[in-house]
């Protein structure tokens, strides 16, 4: 264990909620930009495309509304 050949997790109801809930918490874009990196890092796998497809939108529409909020 912890040699990185463990399978990625799956994301789960729970974990895609919590995942939102902090994607919308983001202030900055960078805040967005580390948290969708390690995210991705983390779950990127087949199983998981479902649920990473839904997180894109969700951190797509974050990314929305801070370039509409800060223009900069």
């Amino acid at each position: 264990m912890g040699d990185g050949t463990e399978p990625p997790p799956r994301i789960d109801a729970p974990t895609l909620k919590r995942f939102s809930a902090q994607v919308g918490q983001c202030a900055t874009r960078r805040e967005l930009d580390n948290l969708t990196r390690r995210i991705w890092r983390s779950y990127d796998s087949p199983a998981n495309t479902d649920g990473l497809a839904q997180l894109r939108v969700r951190i797509e529409a974050q990314r929305d509304i801070l370039k509409r909020n800060n223009p900069r």
